[in-house]
């Protein structure tokens, strides 16, 4: 009875296994787009500038699931919960120095939050606005859409801006 509990278990690790494989494989290689996010907001599709992050992930990957598979029940938890950490840090290397980028998204008070990502990813944003100088701001914002386009009041400051739907935009008027 315990023999057939034993492969059991090794056929269920095969299944989460393989379906975990097809997953990434098509998170990685971008065929269903809708893995990035819902019908509002999707995480770009960004291939790594440098490879050598990806390649120590998928190696470290692979030493991961090799030990799985060798290590018995309460020596799997244990390399599980130290390998959660380890490759938590090999995916943010991806994109470039790992210690910095934690740090940074850590500690920094700027260039943080969904403003932070729509200057990083849309390039006229970014070369109209360039970086922060502050951090993001919990202040008085109205926000009026038209056919038109949209009436954006910065209450704060008694501001509107005007922003067409063809990308022109007028302001700022004071109220």
């Amino acid at each position: 009875m315990r023999h057939l509990f034993a492969l059991e278990c090794y056929a269920m690790r095969k299944l989460i296994l393989l379906i975990t494989l097809i997953f990434l494989a098509l998170l990685a290689s971008d065929l269903y787009p809708g893995l990035r996010g819902g019908s509002g907001w999707r995480w770009p599709y960004l291939l790594p500038d440098n490879w050598t992050g990806a390649l120590v992930l998928g190696i470290l990957l692979i030493v991961y699931l090799v030990g799985v598979f060798l290590l018995r029940r309460w020596q799997a938890r244990t390399w599980a919960f130290i390998s959660a950490a380890v490759l938590g840090v090999a995916v943010v290397g991806v994109h470039g120095d790992a210690g910095f980028l934690l740090f940074t998204r850590t500690v920094s008070p700027v260039q943080t939050g969904a403003s932070a990502l729509a200057v990083r990813v849309m390039a006229e944003v970014r070369d109209a606005l360039g970086y922060a100088t502050t951090a993001e701001q919990d202040i008085g914002v109205n926000l009026q859409r038209f056919e038109g386009g949209t009436l954006f009041k910065d209450v704060t400051v008694g501001q509107v801006f005007v922003l067409l739907v063809d990308g022109r935009a007028f302001g700022p008027y004071s109220q």
